[in-house]
């Protein structure tokens, strides 16, 4: 996706995350996506005050479909 294209994304999710979630009793979000599909969004959530955590960064994509495994 272009530059543009993620941050209509991120709206679109944060819309649809502010229409079925109580917001304000959010405090942490847990990211389980990659860091050009969750950059736009977790800027949008920090200025809300939510802290955005991303447990698998760093983490190769083949350590990544491991840990899921693993996982499930």
């Amino acid at each position: 996706m272009s530059a543009q294209a993620q941050r209509e994304w991120a709206k679109r999710v944060l819309k649809q995350m502010t229409d079925k979630l109580p917001m304000n009793e959010i405090s942490r979000v847990f990211f389980h996506a990659g860091l050009s599909y969750r950059k736009p969004l977790v800027g949008m959530l920090q200025d809300q005050g939510i802290q955005c955590l991303a447990p698998l960064e760093g983490l190769s994509l083949g350590k990544q479909k491991a840990w899921y495994l693993e996982h499930k």
